[in-house]
């Protein structure tokens, strides 16, 4: 498996300027029974990660919502925030980088920072974010748009409550401070 991810993260470009950003939000499906919020309640937290995605549009940055192929429905709300024709991929690992589409996508875009968010911060979202950094990536992200699922087990649980995100990310707390930390690349 690990010639598996090196062969993956070799397939993606030297990371560009800081300030070439793309919002990636991961495994937002529509069945709503798995995903729980850290604060508030689940419509809180959809309403926040839509508020992102519609700064993020009106910012120009590219919103990439990714999901999985036994859950390929993306939240109706999110896929209207997204735009007209918003940009959907289906992956196959944990990792978005494992997913050759990803790397074209972002190669693409020349992008420098990952504004990222999305259920299952301490298993899809983590090891993306860990395979980021790892490729020179910076991360943004906010506490209000990263969420639990219900089978998060307490190994999981413990590795995200040593803080990666607050240590190894521009972490903010509200998604209000994330979105004006967006307005400032």
């Amino acid at each position: 498996m690990e010639q598996v991810i090196r062969s993956a993260l070799g397939r993606f470009a030297k990371p560009a300027a800081p300030s070439k950003s793309a919002l990636v939000i991961v495994d937002m499906n529509n069945d709503r029974k798995g995903i729980l919020p850290n604060r508030g309640c689940l419509e809180t937290g959809i309403h926040r990660v839509v508020e992102v995605i519609s700064a993020a549009r009106r910012m120009c940055i590219p919103v990439l919502l990714v999901t999985l192929p036994e859950y390929p429905y993306i939240m109706q709300e999110l896929l209207e925030a997204a735009g007209p024709s918003p940009r959907t991929m289906v992956k196959i690992y944990r990792s978005c980088f494992l997913d050759p589409e990803f790397a074209e996508i972002i190669n693409q875009f020349a992008i420098g920072t990952l504004i990222l968010g999305g259920t299952k911060r301490n298993k899809c979202v983590l090891a993306t974010a860990e395979h980021a950094l790892q490729c020179g990536f910076k991360i943004m992200t906010s506490d209000e748009i990263l969420f639990h699922g219900l089978e998060d087990d307490s190994h999981t649980i413990a590795h995200d409550e040593q803080g990666f995100y607050q240590k190894r990310t521009e972490f903010y707390e509200t998604s209000r401070e994330l979105i004006s930390a967006m307005g400032r690349l």
